[in-house]
Formats: structure tokens, sequence, C-alpha cells
């Protein structure tokens, strides 16, 4: 009897971890980080590591803060968190969010330079449950990002 407590226990323990890791608890901070989190720390990364060149140019735009890059780039961020777009078959299955290994993509559309050609940034942004960098993935657009009507 006691086995079967404990088996039940410990059975009921690793589901709840499981669980809690495929729909992305952050343990070292003991929480869900929301999407307007998750954009907010793409953006943040974006502009502490530009994918561009630190060439000082009139044309490059120095956004001083995430408020000024999202009024700037108002239709700029969607984020995956299932279906992660092109790193779908980059990244590790979706099956090993069990341990832990969860992975969601930012997809980030913004401008970097007043001047055409190629003056929008397209960057997709791989990152774990807690908002840290996994991989990046960078082209460049002559044109915004047209919104996708709801």
């Amino acid at each position: 009897m006691t086995i079967i407590v404990i088996a039940s226990a410990l059975t009921l323990a690793i589901g709840f971890i499981g669980y809690r890791n495929v729909v992305g608890f952050c343990n070292s901070q003991g929480r869900y980080l929301d999407d307007a989190e998750m954009i907010r720390q793409a953006i943040l990364y974006s502009l502490q590591k530009p994918p561009h060149e630190r060439v000082p140019s009139p044309d490059v735009i120095q956004y001083r803060s995430v408020a000024e890059f999202m009024d700037r780039n108002r239709d700029c961020c969607i984020i995956h968190r299932h279906d992660r777009g092109e790193f779908e078959n980059v990244l590790a299955d979706r099956w090993v969010r069990i341990f832990g290994w969860y992975v969601l993509v930012v997809d980030l559309w913004y401008q970097y330079k007043e001047a055409a050609p190629d003056n929008f940034y397209e960057a997709s942004i791989a990152m774990n449950s807690c908002g840290q960098f996994v991989e990046r993935h960078v082209s460049l657009n002559s044109r915004p990002r047209v919104p996708i009507e709801k």
C-alpha cells in the first residue's frame, strides 16, 4: 500500500513538473512570462546586439528604448509559442519540452535605417521560457511588414 502511495505521489509530481515545462513555465523566475514580456526581451536583445555593424551612419536609426522601438514599429512583433516558423525544423522537437527545453520564437520586423534599399530587418529570435536568447535568423527587406488581418 505504501509503495502505491509513493508511486502515485511521484507520478503526480513528475507529471506536474512536466506539464509546467511543456507550457513554458520559467523555473528560475517561478512564473510564466506573457507574450508582452517575451516580445520586450526580443526587442532588448536586438537593441543590445543589433544584427548590423555599429558603424556610425546618419541613416542608421539608434533606438534608445523599447518604447521608442515600439512607437516607430507598431506592427513589429509576432510570437510563436507552438508553431515556431522557420525554426520548427531546426530546434529540438516539442516533446523535449517535458524535460524543460521549451523554445518559442519572436518575429520582429523593424526599420533599422531611414533610406532604402534594405532598410528593414526581419529577425526571428528563438528564446527559452525565461526570455533568454537561443538563436537568431535575420534578413533585410526594403518594405515594412504588412499586418495580417485577424
